[in-house]
């Protein structure tokens, strides 16, 4: 891990994985750089998440490094710097020409993701991914079914919203 994050400059966009410890401080199992390089790119469609970071106009910000353009986006009426937001559109000589810009709400900021073992099999309502109790009863299910999370040491990844101590899934990845 020390490798990639020697690596990592400021505004680089990334995409990091871990595991929240009991003191809430996220033990970091995975970093990948998202290979965007805002002052080269040119053409291509691109959906780009995070948070704003510089305000130039009411549609001209930084999300990072990012320069982004959404002059003639379908966007909020107002943006704020520390906001996060999702940016969809293309390149053009570096820039980020955005055709839509979402603010992201805080439900979607209160999504769960949670990789591991299935243990304490209930029901597909009521299930346990380390020590997270789970409901899959509304889910979509990708490479496997609802039946297969019965299976000894199924390994799942899920994807949810937490609703008091249980996780409400959105979708159940089986793994390999």
């Amino acid at each position: 891990m020390g490798d990639a994050v020697g690596t990592m400059s400021a505004g680089q966009l990334v995409r990091v994985e871990g595991m929240l410890n009991e003191a809430g401080v996220l033990q970091v199992s995975r970093v990948r750089s998202m290979g965007l390089v805002p002052t080269s790119q040119t053409g291509g469609t691109v959906e780009v998440e995070g948070f704003v970071t510089e305000m130039t106009t009411p549609t001209r910000f930084r999300l990072g490094l990012t320069e982004v353009d959404a002059s003639a986006a379908m966007m909020p009426p107002a943006l704020a710097v520390g906001d996060r937001i999702e940016v969809y559109g293309s390149w053009n000589s570096g820039t980020l020409m955005a055709t839509r810009v979402s603010l992201e709400s805080e439900d979607e900021l209160q999504l769960t993701e949670v990789t591991g073992t299935v243990s304490t099999f209930t029901s597909v309502a009521d299930f346990v991914v380390r020590d997270q109790r789970c409901d899959a009863s509304q889910a979509a299910f990708s490479h496997g079914t609802a039946t297969d999370l019965e299976r000894p040491n199924v390994v799942v990844h899920v994807k949810g919203t937490r609703t008091g101590s249980v996780l409400l899934l959105a979708s159940v990845e089986f793994e390999d």
